[in-house]
């Protein structure tokens, strides 16, 4: 639950287009600890184990095996190009099909709130707010512990916010606290786990997001580099403009039609 939202291909590969290597880099490996640290912290202040029972969950896993059995069966009879083809094309309709369904709404809605950041807060606004440090770190947890923002919607508004002069290991903490922690599932852990693993997940989160941050800031001002996103970055001398727009809209029209097409299809 902590680490899953941070580590997940379309969060990763989103950080790495929109922002630098170095946050591309710190994000998986902060949710990463992050999961660690509530895990080990939770078992090591768990009196008693304790086993949620699922229904249907044992004869779900006797499926998944049964189906795996008989998908490398059916492997074994094609000819090895004949595989390969077919798991590659299963990979493309995944990513087009599936991934991008849960995904498009998100990105669109992310994409659309940055863009509204970038043309309504003057440049510097947030370095002059919060500053940086404890402060800005602060401000990112108030504003993403309660309230929901998926790693895919975040990553936008990070982007833009850096890009503002928010701090990279503020922006940090927004992108590990809002999609780790909203009112809702703090009450499911509550009524599942009980108050007590709240707290540890809770405070393992807050305490970790807020080291990372520390950490973060530490890097870029020890190579002496300044956070940067894709809005004041310039490719121009990478790819050209007119391949720039191609792909936004070709991007844009396979998101309108995962989220049209396929719900309006059921």
């Amino acid at each position: 639950m902590v680490s899953t939202p941070e580590n997940g291909v379309d969060s990763i590969a989103l950080t790495y287009s929109l922002m630098d290597p170095i946050m591309t880099v710190m994000r998986p490996v902060a949710g990463f600890v992050s999961g660690i640290v509530a895990g080990v912290v939770e078992n090591f202040m768990q009196k008693a184990p304790s086993v949620a029972h699922v229904p249907g969950s044992g004869f779900s896993r006797l499926q998944s095996y049964q189906s795996l059995n008989m998908q490398i069966g059916h492997a074994s009879k094609m000819s090895m190009a004949k595989a390969y083809f077919h798991e590659i094309l299963r990979g493309q309709q995944y990513a087009f099909g599936a991934l991008l369904k849960d995904v498009a709404k998100w990105y669109l809605l992310g994409v659309l709130l940055a863009g509204i950041i970038t043309a309504l807060i003057p440049n510097d606004l947030l370095s002059t707010m919060f500053h940086e440090g404890i402060l800005s770190y602060l401000a990112m947890l108030i504003i993403g512990l309660p309230i929901y923002v998926c790693a895919t919607f975040s990553t936008p508004i990070a982007a833009a916010m850096v890009a503002k002069g928010l701090s990279p290991g503020a922006a940090l903490v927004f992108l590990l606290a809002g999609p780790a922690t909203n009112l809702a599932t703090i009450t499911m852990l509550m009524g599942l786990m009980g108050k007590r693993s709240v707290v540890v997940y809770l405070a393992s989160i807050i305490v970790c997001s807020l080291g990372f941050a520390y950490v973060t800031d530490y890097v870029y001002a020890w190579l002496n580099i300044k956070a940067v996103s894709s809005q004041n970055i310039s490719h121009t001398s990478l790819v050209p403009g007119w391949l720039e727009m191609t792909a936004a809209i070709v991007m844009l029209g396979l998101c309108l039609r995962s989220i049209f097409v396929t719900e309006s299809s059921k």
